[in-house]
């Protein structure tokens, strides 16, 4: 079951990535959005690519994809 679940986030963080154009600031609400409503999933895709420095926090709820 965690396999699945970790799979399930490698996912939704490719997905992620793929949405965000690089230089420009997205909110995570819309990536939410159109990654099909999965909140949790995003925020913790989005802290994950921050931490390894793929994406950078500007502002509140806003991340830059970096390269």
């Amino acid at each position: 079951m965690k396999e699945i679940q970790e799979s399930r986030d490698v996912e939704v963080a490719a997905q992620v990535i793929e949405l965000m154009p690089v230089g420009v600031d997205v909110h995570w609400r819309r990536l939410s959005r159109l990654c099909g409503g999965d909140v949790a999933r995003v925020v913790a895709a989005l802290a994950s690519l921050a931490h390894r420095g793929n994406v950078t926090r500007v502002a509140t709820g806003r991340y830059r994809r970096n390269y």
